[in-house]
């Protein structure tokens, strides 16, 4: 079943490549990749060259569970834990069993808290398509830099415009979309301002 916990997953995927630079499955092919990730126990925090907190590796190893049961039961947890690990406090993890093939219950921040944050991250930052993808040669640099990459995203192919009136899960989506967003931009944040 795919629901709102695969996202968490990728978040905490994602947060953990932003913060080492490194993915923490690479198998020799895709097949091997997949399976790695259905299989092998996270890394060891020790195991890698990045300095990453115990609290934030923890956060991280929670939202990566391979058990969606074992994963945040809902947003609002994801974003306890987040501060809770701001904070310099470990993550408490699932907090009860998850209904959320049944409840979905995003939790909203006000624009303009997204809007400080935003604000407050130092420098210049550059972001091009071709810079987040597999093969990564070098981290993203401020100032217009970026990274070289041996395999650039070639563009989506273009899609009907999203019509929030006709299907309510679609709106379900995009609030969990952006909320993953917001959240990413939280990380970025605690990161930039811990280092």
């Amino acid at each position: 079943n795919i629901d709102f916990r695969t996202d968490i997953y990728s978040l905490g995927i994602t947060t953990f490549h932003l913060i080492s630079g490194m993915v923490p499955f690479r198998g020799k092919s895709i097949t091997e990749t997949l399976e790695m990730q259905k299989t092998t126990p996270f890394p060891a925090r020790e195991s890698f060259k990045s300095n990453i907190s115990s609290q934030c590796y923890r956060l991280i190893e929670i939202m990566t569970e391979k058990d969606p049961e074992m994963r945040h039961s809902s947003w609002d947890y994801v974003i306890s834990d987040i501060n809770l690990v701001l904070e310099g406090k470990m993550p408490k993890g699932r907090i009860k069993k998850s209904n959320a093939a049944r409840k979905y219950n995003p939790s909203p921040l006000d624009a303009k808290i997204s809007m400080k944050i935003i604000r407050a991250l130092p420098g210049k930052r550059s972001f091009k398509p071709h810079a987040v993808c597999d093969g990564i040669e070098s981290q993203l640099q401020t100032e217009g830099k970026t990274a070289k990459s041996r395999h650039p995203l070639k563009a989506p192919p273009v899609l009907e415009p999203l019509s929030l009136r006709k299907n309510i899960s679609q709106k379900k989506t995009l609030v969990a979309i952006i909320a993953a967003a917001i959240l990413l931009v939280l990380m970025i944040l605690w990161i930039v301002l811990d280092y």
